[in-house]
């Protein structure tokens, strides 16, 4: 289980974002930026998730975790016709979401990432906590401005104290999914299993 997401103990009203680009506009994303991944009809497990195109590396899709074999059991099958190859890397890499006001100044601490020019829905690799392999991305799931670091699996235990440590002066603190879930409802975003599911589709979730 990865850890939970790090958040400031008092977070700011999350401000209205624009919607992410979608899976049908795959093709047409800048090699490091990402969007949402949706699919007409009822909402597939497999399609809510968020793509990460990683240049010439290829793409990266980070989805539910609580959905995982539905998810590539869905992938596997929906792959046939087409040259790809895919690999489940879900052991291989963790992810520990930095939320809210403070979010940006506990990444200047912890990096050498140019934080301004890193757009909303954008991604790099960057240094962070000495490590130069860490994705960095602009994105999180509660309304709030934020990163999501995915980092080898192996060291997600140190970044976790590392960030309780140095954001501490920031009033960084752990937050879980019931926290989350007060900020991404404001926010208006929906979540695979609540707002939408395989039997709601887009249009009945208001979407």
């Amino acid at each position: 289980m990865n850890p939970p997401a790090t958040a400031p103990a008092e977070a700011a009203r999350p401000t209205p974002i624009a919607p992410p680009k979608t899976m049908g506009d795959e093709g047409k994303l800048p090699p490091t930026q990402q969007g949402a991944a949706p699919e007409m009809g009822a909402t597939a497990p497999a399609a809510v998730g968020a793509q990460k195109r990683m240049g010439d590396e290829g793409t990266l899709l980070v989805v539910n975790a609580g959905n995982r074999k539905v998810i590539w059991d869905w992938i596997s099958k929906e792959r046939k016709g087409f040259v790809v190859d895919i690999t489940d890397m879900s052991e291989d890499y963790a992810m520990i979401a930095m939320q809210g006001p403070e979010s940006a100044n506990l990444l200047a601490k912890i990096s050498d990432l140019d934080i301004e020019g890193l757009k909303y829905y954008h991604l790099t690799r960057s240094t962070v906590l000495g490590d130069p392999e860490v994705i960095v991305s602009r994105t999180g799931y509660t309304g709030e401005d934020g990163f999501e670091l995915i980092m080898h699996t192996k060291k997600a235990a140190h970044f976790w104290r590392e960030l309780m440590n140095v954001g501490k002066p920031l009033g960084v603190g752990p937050a879980g999914l019931g926290c989350r879930d007060t900020l991404r409802l404001e926010a208006g975003m929906p979540l695979h299993g609540h707002e939408i599911s395989d039997t709601i589709n887009p249009l009945e979730a208001g979407l």
